[in-house]
C-alpha cells in the first residue's frame, strides 16, 4: 500500500514565484498521481532533485498529470 507525503510550497508574496511540490512515498507500492488536481502544477514540471531509486533523475521535465510516485522514493518538482 503507497503511504504518501505531499507538500506543496510557493511564494506567493513574489510576482511570478516558484511553485514547488514534494513527494515522498514510504510505502512499498507505486502510485500514480495526477498532480495537477490539487496543486496547480499547470502542464509540465521539472525534477530537481530525486531519490537514487526513482526512476525520475535531476532536470527530467514531466507531466504532473502522470507522476509516478516508487517505493521509498522522494522527489522535489517546481512547476515550469
Amino acid at each position: 500500500m503507497p503511504r504518501l507525503l505531499i507538500v506543496c510550497l510557493s511564494n506567493s508574496q513574489k510576482t511570478g514565484s516558484d511553485l514547488y511540490v514534494i513527494v515522498l512515498n514510504v510505502g512499498s507500492t507505486s502510485k500514480t498521481l495526477d498532480l495537477t488536481k490539487y496543486y496547480g502544477l499547470g502542464t509540465q514540471a521539472e525534477v530537481i532533485t530525486t531519490s537514487l531509486s526513482s526512476q525520475y533523475i535531476d532536470g527530467d521535465v514531466i507531466k504532473p498529470t502522470e507522476f509516478v510516485a516508487n517505493p521509498y522514493v522522494g522527489t522535489v518538482l517546481v512547476a515550469v
